[in-house]
């Protein structure tokens, strides 16, 4: 299996679980045979890994694995899944601030493909205190390695989103009158704009289409200021990165 289609698998839905049983047995049959998939597909960058970094190599592969281990593409978890999952994050960012308080931010030649994306996934489901204390970090980081562009975007969203200020790439969707919308950006008009920026080449409406998100920019537009209200968004700038 190429790297790009693993890559794809790291790309993570939450929904509700309101399918049928037959396609939920069938996504967590899929969802399973990934992670066995992603426990032994082999290193890409091993050889460019220094040996001293090496033994970092097999402990945040589990930590990768552990991190998707309910969260199935799709479909939400029980509360039961959802309490052992909280179990798991808990343990892998505990492992991962120890690996970033020695080392910083890694790029793909300290610890790997996976050992890289392990930290930008605990990091993306930690506490909001810990995703600002380790944000400069990575902005250091993407300086040096522009392909951390994805990670950026989530994580700059995410705390925006959850400080109550706009977001800038539109990474991140609320539920309002129970359906899926974008949460609030700080130029709607502008948006392509900074996801074209940051390096993302996905448009806007292609993403929001596949996070069941029904979009038409007018009649958003029109809403805006009721989402605002709803999540309390502040007029306040949030963090932004200027490259």
């Amino acid at each position: 299996m190429q790297l790009s289609k693993i890559i794809f698998f790291i790309f993570l839905i939450s929904s509700c679980r309101n399918k049928t049983n037959d396609e939920f047995i069938k996504a967590k049959s899929n969802h399973e045979s990934r992670l066995k998939l992603l426990k032994a597909f082999p290193e890409p960058f091993y050889e460019k890994i220094p040996d001293s970094m090496k033994l970092w190599l097999p402990f945040l592969r589990q930590v990768y694995v552990d991190d998707q281990k309910f969260r199935i593409i799709g479909f939400g978890m029980t509360s039961e899944e959802s309490r052992m999952q909280k179990i798991l994050d808990s343990i892998n960012l505990q492992k991962v601030i120890f690996y970033l308080d020695q080392h910083g931010w890694p790029d793909k030649f300290d610890v790997g493909f996976f050992g890289k994306k392990a930290v930008a996934m605990v990091i993306q489901h930690a506490p909001l205190k810990t995703q600002e204390k380790y944000y400069p970090s990575l902005i250091e980081a993407y300086k040096k390695d522009l392909l951390l562009f994805e990670t950026v975007a989530l994580l700059e969203d995410r705390i925006n989103m959850r400080n109550h200020r706009r977001q800038f790439y539109g990474t991140q969707v609320v539920i309002f009158k129970k359906k899926n919308v974008l949460y609030p950006v700080a130029n709607i008009d502008s948006i392509e704009n900074y996801r074209r920026q940051i390096g993302i080449e996905m448009p806007l409406n292609a993403y929001l289409t596949m996070l069941k998100v029904e979009w038409n920019i007018t009649e958003y537009k029109k809403i805006i200021p009721e989402i605002e209200k709803e999540f309390k968004v502040s007029d306040t700038l949030g963090i932004h990165f200027v490259k």
